[in-house]
Order: structure tokens, then C-alpha cells, then sequence
């Protein structure tokens, strides 16, 4: 469903915030 792509995307997020990795997180 669409919720599970919703929680991937916030999880990507938060990693992205949390660290400096200019690479996609897949």
C-alpha cells in the first residue's frame, strides 16, 4: 500500500538529516 512507500520515504529522510552521506540510501 501506499503507507509502506510513505515510511520508506520518512525513514530516508531522517536519515539523511541525521547524517552527512551525500549517497542515496536504497
Amino acid at each position: 500500500e501506499d503507507v509502506a512507500i510513505v515510511l520508506l520515504l520518512e525513514l530516508r529522510g531522517m536519515v539523511q538529516d541525521a547524517t552527512d552521506f551525500s549517497a542515496p540510501i536504497v
